[in-house]
This record gives C-alpha cells, structure tokens and sequence, in this order.
C-alpha cells in the first residue's frame, strides 16, 4: 500500500491564502457573537446551520473576488467556522458547565489557527491561560488537558489548599474530575505507584503511568495528550498498544450521522496521528479492520484534500458494502462537508459499475444531491443510469419524492434539469400528474399542484424532447451500419 499520511497536508501558496482568508472572515465579532450566544441545544438543529450561512454569506458580499473564487470560499468559510463550534464543544464538555466562561467572546478572541484552517487547540489553551481570565481551576485543567507541564506544576503550586482537595485524595474514588487531571495530579504529588496499585486492586492493570494515560487521552479523542503520553512511552509500550488503541479510536468513530456536530471529529484527529506514527504493516492492518472508519477520518477538516489518496491506496481491498457505505456517507453530508461533492464523484469512479443492481443506493443519493441543490453531481448521477434505470426511478416513489420537495421549495430550476436529464416521455409525464391528483401520502396546495401541472405540460419542452428522442433513434439505426463498415475495414486492410 503506497500512503504516506504525513504528506497530506501538501498545498500551493494560492490554496493557503484563501484559506486564512476565511478564518479572517469566521473570526469577525458578528460570527464571534453568534458562536457565543447560541444554546448548545439549538447547534443540532437545522435552523442553527441556515443562520450561520446567511451570516457567511453576508461576510462574503464584502471580498473583492471573482464569482468562482467565492464559492471556493464560501466552502472553506462553512468548515472553518464550524471549527468554532467544536472546540466550544470539547470544552463546554470538559470543563467545569457550573463555572464555564469559556464561551465569552473575550475568550474565543484568542482562538490560535493553523495555516490549514483548523484550531490549533495547544496554543489556543496557551493564549487562555496567559490571557488569565478564565479561573484557577479551569486553566489548571486547560494545562493537563494538553500536557502543559510548567504551566501544571504552576498553577498547582499557586492553587489554594481548599481548591486541591478536588484534585488530590488518597482514595481516587473520592475524586470527580477527568481522568487526564486526576493522573496529572497524582504524577505531580509523586504518587504514581500508589495511584498504580489503587488499579490494580480493582482489576485494572497498568505498567506504567503514561500507559494508562496515553490509553485515556487516545479513547477520549484528547489528541495533542495522546501524542505527548505515546513519545514518553518504551518501546515495548509502543509496540504493543499503538495498533491495538488505534483499532479501538477507530470503533468510536464508527457511527454514521446525518449532522455535523454528532460527528464524532475528535477521534479522527487522533486516528489520523496514530496512523501517521505506523509501521506499513500496522496500517494495512487498521485498514483491514475498519476501511470506512478510516477513510471517514480523512474526510474531517481539514483532511479532505488526502481522501482520495488514501481511498486509492486502499480500494482493492474494499469491500461493496464500504464502498456503497463511503458513497452514502458522502452523499448526506454533501451541503457541509467541504469538498465532498469533488470527492463523492472522484470516489464513486473508482468503481462506477458496482451501483447497477442497487438502484435504490442511487434513489438516495440523488435525493441527497437535490435537497442541496448540487446540479453537477445530480447531472454526474444520472449520466451513469442506463434507460431502464432512469425509467425505474423517475416513475418509482422516489422520483414522486423529489417532485413534491421540489415544489414545496419552489426549486423550478432544478424540476427542469430534473426532466430533462430523465428525458420523460409525455405519457409519463401525464401519469405523474395523475398520481399527485390522487395522493394523500404526497399532497400538494390546489395551487402548487396547478403550477406543476401546466410545468409538465409546458410545449417548449416536449420539442426539445423529441428532438433529443429522434436524435438518439439516428444513433441507434446507425450502430449496426458502423459495425459492418469497421468489420470491412478490418478484412480489406488487415
């Protein structure tokens, strides 16, 4: 298998300044002040997402380029702008909810970025702890969360005795902090055998300190701990956990959610550093073990750029189901994922003949595509149904599906596109017509369903339809004369 992980994140100097462009306009006070005054409850709704686009797009009126180049940055602007939302996340999570002040817009200020577009969560936790305006106890926190060893041992020598106790016991069950803390704690008062044996005496065994914390830190999806307590590791350590935690980081990444922030990203940023410290034989074995799991973390930000690399590395040993598996995934997250609408068709290539004996798989990509307006990879789709595949979709109930959103949305546009990629004939059309005259499952507004009506029955559309019909009738008739002509050619001049 040729990858290397660690060249992935290779890009021109255009494809960089594009990219901290939009962290510039993501990290403007009015996505700044959204970020921070939205309920966490509400991130996971689809009104949260249509607010934080309209005000992109307002960002975007501003920028002196060219239509094109907007649209490759309102792309990158989606992503980068939802990286706001999950370091929020992590750390509402994290830190003390009943003491939190991490969400000020004073604190999201001092958010540190990568030249990929990404958080940088190691400085940002440095900037918050020298900025001093989150309390003792959560910079003490913040500090082991990401391994800053003399900002831990500071902070802890300045800590009020009273604040301790909730850090320090000489029975650990006393304690109800992360497990990163605890064991920070525990090194820091030279009580890492005694912590050790308090394990062992409940059936849970660990060599060694940064075993168990590596361990911790990698479940966890903690990466920048993971990559500290994995370099401080024996080499015996290494060789026996790296492969095995990161089998177990790739099964919490497993699921497949319908919304970005149920993505499980966090473990992807540490299957990633795992994979990039692997042997050949190590990876091919992850692989093996979790294909979708590992093509999916590449699919996080900012990694979208290597999933192409990698799927090609790995696609002869994929199996139909992962492929399909990949693809749907794909295709439901195509209106956020940067990218993925590229990478969708890209991937879907490297075997286009494995969807013909599923044309459902199809149905719900295609719906997907629609609901976010995505015409070429709709058109892409279409292009690679024979005539009996097209004539079973666009009469089965999930054609009926996409005619009653796209009237509902009013999206006339893509209705024509629709049918004229499908290139229904006038009696199939009418029998569509006649089934929304009938149904309850579907029913459309006496207005809506007039306006459909006379769309299906719009003349300009029939001319075309013939004439593309009578095109492809030539074509047809012509075929055999071509093949009598090349079979001559081949006898006279052979």
């Amino acid at each position: 298998m040729e990858f290397d992980i660690n060249s992935l994140h290779l890009m021109s100097l255009q494809e960089l300044a594009i990219r901290r462009l939009a962290v510039q306009l993501c990290n403007q006070p009015q996505m700044l002040a959204y970020a921070v005054k939205i309920d966490p409850d509400a991130r996971y709704e689809k009104e949260h997402e249509t607010t934080m686009y309209d005000l992109l797009k307002d960002l975007l009126t501003e920028v002196p380029l060219p239509p094109s180049m907007k649209h490759e940055l309102f792309s990158l602007m989606k992503s980068v702008s939802r990286e706001i939302i999950k370091w929020l996340e992590l750390h509402e999570c994290y830190l003390d909810p009943y003491n939190l002040n991490v969400c000020e817009m004073e604190n999201l200020e001092h958010l540190c970025w990568t030249s990929l577009g990404s958080v940088d969560y190691r400085e940002t936790a440095l900037a918050l702890i020298r900025h001093k305006k989150l309390g003792m106890t959560q910079r003490y926190k913040l500090a082991c969360l990401y391994c800053l060893e003399e900002d831990i041992r500071e902070l802890w020598r300045k800590m009020p005795e009273k604040s301790r106790k909730s850090y320090y016991d000489a029975d650990p069950a006393n304690l109800k902090q992360p497990d990163l803390v605890i064991i920070w704690t525990f090194i820091l008062e030279g009580e890492v055998d005694n912590f050790l044996r308090y394990l062992a005496e409940r059936g849970i065994f660990r060599p060694s300190m940064n075993h168990l914390a590596f361990e911790c830190a990698a479940t966890r999806g903690y990466r920048t701990a993971a990559q500290y307590f994995y370099e401080k590791l024996t080499f015996d350590e290494r060789e026996d956990l790296l492969l095995n935690t990161a089998i177990s980081v790739a099964g919490r990444r497993s699921n497949d959610y319908y919304f970005y922030m149920d993505e499980r990203q966090q473990f992807g940023d540490v299957l990633c550093y795992l994979m990039s410290v692997m042997q050949p034989e190590q990876l091919r074995t992850l692989i093996s073990r979790h294909p979708c799991e590992t093509l999916k973390c590449v699919l996080d930000w900012p990694r979208q750029d290597a999933f192409i690399e990698l799927a090609k590395s790995v696609f002869p040993g994929l199996s139909k189901p992962t492929y399909i598996r990949v693809l749907s995934y794909l295709s439901r997250n195509s209106s956020w994922g940067y990218n993925h609408s590229k990478i969708f068709q890209e991937f879907f290539m490297l075997s286009p003949s494995d969807l013909s004996y599923a044309l459902q798989i199809y149905n719900d990509m295609l719906q997907d595509f629609f609901r976010s307006d995505d015409i070429e990879t709709v058109k892409f789709l279409f292009r690679r149904m024979d005539d009996q595949e097209k004539d079973a979709h666009v009469l089965g109930s999930a054609g009926r599906s996409i005619y009653f959103e796209l009237v509902k949305e009013g999206k006339w546009d893509l209705m024509k596109l629709y049918l004229e990629e499908v290139q229904m004939s006038r009696g199939d059309r009418r029998r569509i017509v006649k089934y929304f005259s009938r149904s309850r499952a579907l029913r459309l507004e006496k207005e809506e369903f007039q306006r459909f009506k006379d769309f299906m029955n719009n003349t300009d559309f029939d001319i075309q339809e013939e004439e593309s019909r009578g095109l492809e009738t030539v074509r047809k008739c012509l075929m055999p004369l071509k093949s009598v002509y090349d079979k001559c050619k081949y006898f006279l001049f052979r």
